[in-house]
This record gives structure tokens, C-alpha cells and sequence, in this order.
């Protein structure tokens, strides 16, 4: 039985909602205040500063998920300007999987439900263990890429380009060895985005 190998890298975004003024107001707009904090498989994380914040996962408010219905629209505009980054570096396009999708999904889901960022979902599994209660388990390598931003004019692009600003998100992203994957992503009445994407090598 060939050896299983998992590789697991985490990114996330935390962007304050940009204030706004009406034109007549004699209030002075605030500026847009960015901040990020970007993760990898050690459970190290980093802030915007560059300081190392050492957690496997950060607490965020729980929110309700928003009426879903562009969720496959944005799933597929985000793997598409992914295959765009690869196509641009002449690799080729990842094929899409659909029950990776799903099991995407679903932990975007639930870090949004229950208010939580971590490669770790809810029931304490990690992506390998979360795809092989799903019954997917026809894989030799598994990677796992996560994100979250609010008050972002375009979320999907902005989560794309942040993860290639990150050499272990860039890494699965550009990795050749990759053939398939899935994204899932989750949008909160609030605004949050959070996004999952999944790549395997299968057997």
C-alpha cells in the first residue's frame, strides 16, 4: 500500500468593513485598515505585522450563512482564476471533482457556523480524515488551502491573490503534482467569505 502523504496549509484574511460616507456628510471617510494573518501546517501564523501568533486555530464570531444560491457560481470563478495562474505558468488546468467540492464546502460551512478558522474542523479531524469519512479515500497525496476576508469589493480575486502571496499557498496552488481538485466556499449574512480548496493525487 503506497504511503499516504498530507499537506496542509492555511491562509486567512480579516479585513475591516470599509466605512463610508454619503458626499454631503461633513464626516471625513476612514481609511481602509487591512490586516491578515497567514498560517501553514506547523500552526504557526503570522499578522500583518509579521508577528508569529502560535494557533492552530482562531476564534471568530459565529454567523448564519447566507442564501447559497451563487455558491457554485463563485466556487468556479475562483478555480477558474486558479487554473488562470497555472495556465499562465504553462501547467495544466486542475480538474475539477465534485465530491471534493462538496467536503469543501462543507468545512467553509462550518467554520462559519461555528465561528472558528483551522484546518481542524469541528469534530477535531483534519482534511485526510474529514475526506475518508466521506468515503475518499482513493488518494496517494491530499493538500488543503483555506481562507477568510470580509468588506472585500471582489472576495475571490482577493483570496486568490493572497494566496499567491504566500509561498506554501503558492506552492499547492503552482504544484504540478496536483491533477484534481475542489473548492467550497461559505458567505455569512455579515458578509464573511470563507473559502476551502482541496487538491489530490490519486492512486
Amino acid at each position: 500500500m503506497k504511503l499516504k502523504t498530507m499537506l496542509s496549509i492555511a491562509i486567512v484574511f480579516v479585513v475591516g468593513l470599509a466605512s463610508t460616507s454619503i458626499a454631503q456628510s461633513p464626516k471625513k471617510e476612514k481609511p481602509r485598515r487591512i490586516k491578515y494573518i497567514a498560517g501553514n501546517s506547523s500552526g504557526n501564523n503570522v499578522d500583518s505585522s509579521g508577528k508569529v501568533i502560535r494557533k492552530k486555530s482562531i476564534a471568530l464570531e459565529r454567523s448564519e450563512l447566507a442564501d447559497n444560491a451563487e455558491n457554485d457560481l463563485l466556487e468556479k470563478e475562483t478555480f477558474d482564476l486558479i487554473n488562470l495562474k497555472r495556465m499562465e505558468r504553462g501547467l495544466p488546468s486542475l480538474a475539477w471533482n465534485q465530491s471534493l467540492s462538496n467536503l469543501a464546502r462543507k468545512h467553509s460551512e462550518n467554520m462559519a457556523l461555528f465561528g472558528f478558522f483551522s484546518h481542524t474542523g469541528v469534530n477535531g479531524r483534519l482534511v485526510d480524515e474529514r475526506a475518508a469519512d466521506k468515503g475518499i479515500d482513493y488518494w496517494n497525496a491530499i493538500g488543503e488551502n483555506i481562507a477568510f476576508n470580509q468588506g472585500i469589493e471582489n472576495p475571490t480575486s482577493f483570496a486568490v491573490e493572497r494566496w499567491m502571496m504566500s509561498e506554501g499557498h503558492k506552492r499547492n496552488l503552482l504544484d504540478g503534482m496536483w491533477k484534481e481538485s475542489g473548492l467550497g466556499i461559505a458567505v455569512t449574512k455579515d458578509g464573511k467569505y470563507f473559502f476551502t480548496q482541496i487538491f489530490i493525487v490519486r492512486k
